[in-house]
C-alpha cells in the first residue's frame, strides 16, 4: 500500500471491505522411527509396529513382511539387519515417498502405501486407513513374473 501511494497516483486506501485469511494445517508424510499404533488397531494383533529407534521405520517394516518370525515380532534383534538384505545404496532416510518405486525396482518388490488418518468426530477421534497412495505415478502397478507382491505399509 505504501508502495502504491508512494509512485504519486493520488489515490488513497479509506478502509477495507472484508479479509479472508485461510489456514492449513501441514503434515509432512514421510516416515520416522517406532511409533504407537491406536489402541484399536494394537488390540487386533494384525500389524507388526517393529520397536526401532532408528529412522529406518519403512526397511524394519519391509524386513518383518520379508522374514516373519514366530515371537518377539517388535524386537529389531529378531530380524536380520536390512542393509544385509536389501539394496538401499544412495537413499536417505526417513524415506520420501517419490523413493519408494526405486527401492521397489532395486530389491525385485511390490510395495503399497496406506495411511491412517484421524479427523474428530463428535469430540471422539476417529481413525480410516487411507490408500495405497499413489508413489510412482502409476496406481495399479502389473506384478511381474516372479515378484513378490501384497507388503502393505502403514505409514502415520
Amino acid at each position: 500500500m505504501s508502495e502504491f501511494q508512494k509512485r504519486d497516483s493520488g489515490w488513497e486506501l479509506q478502509f477495507i471491505m472484508y479479509v479472508e485469511i485461510n489456514l492449513n494445517k501441514f503434515c509432512a508424510f514421510g516416515g520416522s522411527s517406532y511409533m504407537k499404533l491406536p489402541s484399536f488397531i494394537e488390540k487386533k494383533k494384525g500389524i507388526v509396529n517393529v520397536h526401532n529407534q532408528d529412522q529406518c521405520c519403512f526397511l524394519w517394516a519391509i524386513i518383518s513382511a520379508l522374514h516373519p518370525v514366530r515371537e518377539r515380532t517388535l524386537d529389531v534383534s529378531s530380524y536380520p539387519q536390512f542393509s544385509t538384505v536389501l539394496d538401499i545404496e544412495g537413499m536417505t532416510f526417513p524415506v520420501n515417498l517419490r523413493d519408494i518405486s526405486k527401492f521397489e525396482l532395486r530389491n525385485n518388490i511390490s510395495i503399497n502405501v496406506h495411511t491412517l488418518e484421524s479427523n474428530f468426530e463428535n469430540d471422539k477421534i476417529v481413525y480410516r486407513v487411507v490408500g495405497p497412495a499413489d508413489v510412482c505415478g502409476i496406481c495399479e502397478k502389473p506384478f511381474l513374473e516372479g515378484e513378490r507382491g501384497g507388503l502393505r505399509i502403514i505409514v502415520t
